[in-house]
């Protein structure tokens, strides 16, 4: 399972957002917001196209790298529709 994770502050508060690979059994990204230990948010993409496509690896690895940054830069910007801001 390919993935990343970031610790992001905002706000005074940390988040740890994980993107992964579901497998292709599943066959989709996911992309997992956590604060303090409890799940606040969860992203998903399926990428059941790219299941035949020669360069799926190469495309997988982009798709994590842009939902992962995506969901950074939402965070960032304030707007997910999560209670970010409430400890």
């Amino acid at each position: 399972m390919n993935g990343t994770s970031t610790s992001i502050l905002y706000s005074g508060v940390t988040f740890l957002v994980q993107t992964q690979d579901a497998g292709p059994r599943i066959r989709q990204l996911e992309t997992l917001i956590y604060k303090r230990g409890s799940l606040v948010y969860t992203r998903r993409t399926s990428y059941s196209d790219l299941l035949e496509d020669p360069n799926r690896d190469d495309r997988l690895k982009r798709l994590i790298r842009d939902q992962h940054q995506a969901v950074l830069d939402d965070i960032a910007a304030g707007r997910l529709d999560i209670p970010l801001l409430k400890s």
